[in-house]
């Protein structure tokens, strides 16, 4: 059994150079598993952590997969299960560090493929909004906001 929580982004750079970018300032290994090009894996504070584009999800609803290139993916086993507190509000920061480092200006976090969590977008004079609440991303409130709608 596992969870997933997953971040999708877009970003002019090709994979190999996000990557590259994310190793850097994450201060993480991604790399490609044997006979794998679609995706990067490592292990990140103490749960799989995997990077690749986003080609294959479709849309759902409110989960507009399509409009993203790339995805970033936390996973954690039934034995790790004590990091899943922990988990969605890692890549919410994740999602900010990569705002702030990669000028990336727009995202979606999602949960287990099926919940969208928020979605973030960057304005030059508000700062990053989140669309779900419609309220600017204030940290820590912000981690209570998205651990209550996984849970609702």
């Amino acid at each position: 059994m596992s969870v997933t929580f997953h971040y999708f982004f877009n970003h002019p750079k090709s994979i190999s150079e996000l990557a590259q970018d994310i190793n850097s300032i994450l201060g993480c290994n991604l790399k490609s598993p044997k006979d794998k090009k679609d995706y990067m894996f490592c292990r990140f504070m103490g749960a799989n952590f995997y990077f690749g584009d986003s080609f294959g999800f479709e849309n759902d609803g409110d989960l507009d997969f399509e409009n993203y290139q790339y995805n970033i993916s936390i996973k954690v086993f039934a034995p790790d299960f004590d990091l899943l507190c922990v988990c969605n509000s890692l890549l919410a920061i994740i999602a900010c560090v990569l705002f702030i480092r990669l000028k990336v200006t727009e995202g979606m976090l999602v949960h287990e493929l099926q919940t969208l969590v928020a979605r973030y977008k960057y304005f030059p004079n508000r700062g990053t909004i989140d669309l779900v609440s419609r309220k600017v991303v204030e940290y820590p409130e912000h981690f209570i906001e998205l651990e209550q709608r996984i849970v609702s």
